[in-house]
């Protein structure tokens, strides 16, 4: 709901005619206006740009990597906000492969929200939330908001390492998407 300000302008002067300025009696007009700005919900988000998976341990052991997202976030009293991610398109070859359960996640703690919870698996055919922000919520600013400016949650992948898959470089692309209402 749109909060309601209102503010007067005064203008005062003289009507100088055929007074003298000592003569003129004063006037004063007033206008009023009202001005109702709109503060809507609000949300903006940065992922890094890119991240390279490494191999940590035995031959096999799946390729690893974390990302922090970091977000801001105001939601109305009746609306709430949503991060989601996405792969859009999957990895060359048959091996890795998002499609057949190959890239795993799972999310830490988020500052503003509630994080993803459990070990998820990426999906090419839908957006997946990663952190729900609850009506009534922000970024910043104290009170009923996050001290937080701005807010973070980290997404740590693992990618199978399957003995099949043929040596090179995959790339998959994962979008993330804020919406606030």
């Amino acid at each position: 709901m749109a909060k309601k300000l209102t503010f007067t302008v005064v203008i005062a002067g003289a009507m100088l005619g055929g007074w003298s300025a000592a003569e003129a009696p004063a006037a004063t007009l007033v206008r009023s206006n009202t001005a109702q700005p709109l503060i809507a919900a609000a949300g903006d988000l940065f992922v890094p740009g890119a991240k390279t998976l490494t191999r940590v341990g035995t031959a096999f052991s799946p390729y690893t990597g974390s990302i922090t997202l970091s977000y801001h976030a105001r939601t109305s009293a009746a609306g709430s906000a949503t991060i989601t991610m996405q792969a859009t398109s999957d990895f060359t070859g048959t091996h890795p492969s998002v499609g057949a359960g190959d890239l795993t996640y799972n999310c830490g703690p988020a500052d503003l929200g509630t994080a993803c919870s459990g070990t998820q698996t990426a999906s090419t055919t839908t957006s997946q939330a990663v952190v729900s922000i609850p009506p009534s919520s922000c970024t910043g600013g104290g009170g009923g908001c996050s001290s937080a400016v701005p807010n973070s949650m980290i997404i740590n992948f693992w990618l199978a390492n399957s003995p099949a898959a043929q040596t090179g470089t995959y790339t998959s692309n994962i979008v993330f998407t804020i919406s606030a209402n």
